[in-house]
């Protein structure tokens, strides 16, 4: 596995987002050759990773949030997700009741939540780190939630996959604990 991102100190945020994408694109294609994962911090970076993720989505999308603040999420792009992928869902387990709430990504989105195409529910599940995972092969999971400090990983079935498990393993307790 190859570093993605030299002198991101130095690099300004369309600098940045280029990168982002770019390497994307490359593991996407399979000209990367092997996975890339890099380190990530800050509201800005996140933002744009995430803008990523979503953006090559293809078939579900899975959260572990605080409240999917819209400082790093984008509900027109979460939107563009599922309007592109009829069967896609976005799964996603928030440690505060924010929808409503006009700082939560999901607000906008409440008629995708009330269809079923959003999975929504509330439970603080302890010391578990706030985490993205996009189609079983990208993650973004943050070390340092205050500053936004994560570690990004494109292309990396096997990480990815631990996150998934955890999630699938706790996925059915939090539908049974709410429901």
């Amino acid at each position: 596995m190859r570093n993605a991102a030299p002198a991101v100190a130095t690099m300004t945020l369309v600098e940045y987002r280029k990168l982002v994408e770019q390497v994307m694109l490359d593991v996407r294609s399979g000209r990367a050759g092997l996975a890339r994962a890099f380190s990530n911090s800050g509201e800005d970076h996140a933002r744009i990773v995430l803008d990523t993720m979503i953006d090559n989505a293809q078939s579900e999308i899975c959260v572990y949030s605080e409240r999917m603040h819209t400082a790093v999420f984008d509900s027109a792009r979460l939107r563009a997700f599922l309007d592109r992928a009829p069967t896609a869902t976005i799964r996603v387990v928030l440690e505060s009741d924010a929808v409503g709430d006009a700082d939560c990504a999901l607000t906008p989105l409440k008629d995708q939540i009330d269809a079923g195409r959003i999975q929504v529910v509330t439970m603080k599940l302890g010391t578990v780190r706030h985490v993205a995972v996009v189609d079983g092969q990208h993650i973004r999971l943050e070390q340092d939630h205050a500053a936004r400090k994560a570690v990004v990983a494109f292309g990396m079935p096997s990480l990815a996959e631990a996150s998934l498990k955890l999630f699938g393993l706790f996925w059915p307790i939090v539908l049974d604990a709410v429901g």
